[in-house]
Formats: structure tokens, sequence, C-alpha cells
């Protein structure tokens, strides 16, 4: 390569893109002063239009500096500004019409719902239909008299019958108890003019059973428990007025009582229950609702469709 000093100053100061000062020599940049550079053993300062040269650590500095903001920095508007800061900027400066719909706070845990609020006071309670049964220490007391059809129109007196409901909470063993019926009749003594061995139907009578005594010709289910009225040529349930029955349990006690169309002295329980419409063929009085038993029959018997060996059949108010 040519010397720097066969191209003349022309070509040194085209090469280096320095002015050069050819009064002062130089063996390295050490001789030169520290705004020049040793070029070919002259001391050169660089023009000013040229790209001045920067050592190492110069030029790691000029990267630091051209390093990527911290992490936790955010660039907003050509500055770089701090996350918090420029959160809440961003919040202060948001008008309240962009701020986000906040949920409406839920009801504490413990809070009362509207279908929990206690019913009026003069809410009438819902018809549960029949009452309870009666615990098994307490059984004889749910076995009651439930209905009764004893008139038929006309003479024939051939579909009668007295049903008979188990309310104990258990089987009901019948070995004892007898079904009395009771000649009321003010003109004559009060007697009881025919008795039926309940045994005769079955042993037992299963929690909410009924037991029908009835003419043979009534109609029930295969599975109603039933004993038949000794045959007779007439009628073999009176029909008052003022008659009943009573049902006995194996100590010889009353533990249920119906009068019917009056009252007959010794029997019954409160006042008479209302008579059987003879006019309507296959009526009858029965407990409404069915199995209730308040000791009063005339306040527990109602007139209503004969249903022997199933659930009374009770009219509406």
């Amino acid at each position: 390569m040519p010397s720097l000093r066969s191209w003349g100053l022309a070509g040194l100061a085209a090469l280096a893109g320095c002015s050069v000062d050819l009064r002062e020599t130089c063996a390295d940049h050490a001789d030169c002063p520290a705004d020049r550079r040793c070029v070919d053993t002259y001391c050169v300062a660089p023009d000013a239009g040229a790209r001045p040269l920067r050592d190492a650590t110069h030029e790691e500095d000029a990267r630091a500096s051209d390093a990527a903001p911290p992490a936790d920095a955010r660039v907003r508007d050509g500055s770089v500004v701090p996350d918090a800061r420029a959160d809440a900027a961003e919040r202060d400066a948001a008008p309240m019409g962009d701020a986000a719909p906040v949920a409406d706070a839920a009801p504490p845990a413990d809070a009362a719902s509207p279908t929990d609020a206690a019913p009026p006071p003069d809410a009438l309670p819902p018809d549960l239909g029949p009452p309870p049964c009666v615990p098994h220490d307490e059984a004889p007391r749910g076995f009651v008299i439930n209905e009764i059809d004893y008139d038929m129109p006309g003479a024939g007196e051939d579909e009668e019958f007295i049903e008979l409901r188990n309310g104990s909470c258990g089987p009901l063993s019948l070995r004892g108890w007898r079904l009395q019926l009771v000649n009321g009749d003010a003109n004559v003594q009060q007697r009881v003019y025919l008795e039926v061995d309940l045994e005769r139907a079955a042993p037992l009578l299963a929690p909410g059973g009924y037991l029908v005594v009835t003419d043979p010709q009534v109609q029930t289910g295969p599975e109603v428990v039933r004993v038949h009225l000794p045959p007779a040529p007439g009628s073999q349930i009176q029909g008052g007025p003022a008659d009943g029955a009573v049902l006995v349990d194996p100590d010889g006690r009353v533990v249920d009582s119906l009068v019917y169309e009056g009252r007959v002295f010794g029997y019954g329980e409160g006042d008479g229950a209302a008579g059987d419409l003879d006019a309507n063929l296959r009526y009858g009085i029965g407990r409404c609702p069915d199995g209730r038993d308040t000791d009063d029959n005339a306040a527990d018997f109602r007139p209503g469709p004969a249903t022997p060996g199933r659930p009374n059949d009770c009219p509406p108010d």
C-alpha cells in the first residue's frame, strides 16, 4: 500500500476524513493532543462533518443508552412511564361514562328468600287428606267406624254396609274385636240387635286399611278385608231415626260409637250425625276428611257417595 505521504494532503484528508496539521508528528495516538489522532506519523483533527471515532468504552456506553426500558415501565406518548403511574394517570383521565359496570352486590347468605316469608295470619291451611296415623301404643283410638250406608231407595235393602278404618301406624290384630248395631227407638229399650265378630274377616288389618261389614252384593276391591252380614229377609242395618253402631275392643271397652238421625242415650259422640239420603242409590254418610275423629258425630259425618273399601268421597263445602 502506498505511503500517505505519497498521496499528499488531499489524499490524507479524503482517506481519514480529517484536517491535517503537518507541524505535529507522532509515533502513535499518545503523541497527539486529546482531540487529535495519529495518522501516518501526523497528528490530525477530524473534520466537523466526519463521524468521530469512539473507543470500546464509548461503544458500550452508547449501547447501554439504547437498551430497552425496564420491565415495569410502559411507553406512552413517546415517553417511558412506570406502570403504576401510567395506570393511575389513565384512571384519572378516563371519563366516568367509560367506567366498567359494577355488578350488584350479592345479598347476605342468610338473607331470607321472599318464598320463605310466613303466610298471612288469615291464610287457611291446605287440605292434607287423612289425619296422621295413631302411634302403636294408642292404636285402638285410631280404629273407627268410617262410613255407613243403611238406607236404599224402594223396598230393596240388599246393598247395606258399614266400613271400618285402621288409622293406627301398624297392623291391628282383630282378635276379640266386635261391631255392635244398636236400636235406639224411643218407644223401646235401647239394645244391641246385631253383633259381628270382626276376626272372621282376617286376623290382622293393615295400617290405613279398610274392613267392610257388608251385604254380599256390595262390590269392593279384591284387596279389601270384608265380612258378610248374616242373611235376613229384610234390612240388616236399621235406618233410624236414632239408631247407631258401636266398636268394642277385646276388653269390652267402647272405642268408637256412631249415632245417626237423633240421639240414643248412652251411645254416640256429641250430637247425632245427619241421615243417609235414601232417595239416592249408592249414597251414605262418612267421615270427612276420611278417617277424621273429633268425637262429635254431627261434625265428623257428612252425606256423600258410597265408597266401600276406599277413601270417602267428600263433597266440597
